[in-house]
């Protein structure tokens, strides 16, 4: 039976859809900063190879593995200027897991933000925020999520059409529509813990898995991002997974996975 949350469908279903949206989320993909080095600096496995040019931060481990402690003084991830990833007026996913220590300062997490002209991004200030601005009027959708300092949230920010979507943990919180209709990134650095153009507004707390998409995910991926990152970590017996499972039982039509290029 059904209890409102996980229907009754077979396991060999379920991995199969869940196995179709893994490959999905390697279509548009444009940058990937796993963070699994430990030292150096962290790679973009995208297959665009847009790695990073600055790594100031401190590898550490968690229970997440490694990742990048910074600060939010003088420590930042910057990964330079490439047009492949601004997103002009289009579609883009970007997600990235932060654990941060309870600031109520603002403090850029990740994106080209520069607080005032053509940016976008993640960032918080008394919470968790998605931004996007052309310089002139900005969309701002503000998560609900009550964030508790040494805590590890995965955000990812999405654009679909002229609607933004903050989710945290997988899950929609707050939505806003397009303030504006044009956008140029060009001048601006992709960074992680800063803001674009120097030192300031720097993030405090430990940051691991960026990702950044040139399309708008499906909230089935988005889910499967947060709950199942890497593939290999989360056992499929889980209470996530079988949320995900649920889900793709009844998730996505064959007709969405066949769009990206993954269905049969």
């Amino acid at each position: 039976m059904s209890n409102g949350l996980y229907k009754p469908v077979p396991w060999s279903v379920a991995r199969h859809r869940i196995h179709l949206m893994f490959r999905s989320l390697r279509v548009g993909l444009v940058g990937h900063w796993v963070m699994w080095e430990g030292s150096g600096l962290p790679r973009d496995i995208s297959g665009f190879g847009k790695h990073a040019i600055v790594n100031t931060g401190i590898w550490s481990s968690s229970e997440r593995g490694r990742i990048i402690t910074l600060d939010g003084g003088t420590q930042d991830i910057a990964m330079g200027l490439h047009a492949l990833h601004d997103v002009g007026n289009a579609d883009f996913t970007m997600a990235i897991w932060e654990r941060g220590r309870g600031t109520s300062s603002l403090e850029s997490i990740f994106g080209k933000i520069r607080f005032g002209v053509d940016e976008f991004g993640i960032h918080q200030q008394s919470g968790i925020r998605g931004r996007w601005r052309d310089g002139g009027a900005a969309t701002i959708v503000i998560a609900t999520t009550t964030f508790v300092a040494e805590r590890w949230y995965h955000i990812t920010f999405r654009r679909r059409g002229s609607t933004f979507t903050i989710y945290v943990n997988g899950l929609p919180e707050a939505e806003g529509t397009e303030a504006s209709t044009s956008q140029g990134t060009s001048a601006r650095i992709l960074a992680i813990g800063r803001r674009d153009t120097d030192q300031s507004f720097n993030f405090t707390g430990d940051v691991d898995d960026a990702r950044l998409y040139n399309r708008a995910l499906l909230d089935q991926e988005i889910m499967l991002l947060h709950a199942y990152p890497y593939g290999d970590i989360t056992p499929w017996w889980s209470p996530a997974m079988r949320h995900v499972a649920a889900v793709a039982a009844g998730g996505p039509a064959a007709g969405s996975l066949q769009q990206l290029g993954v269905g049969r």
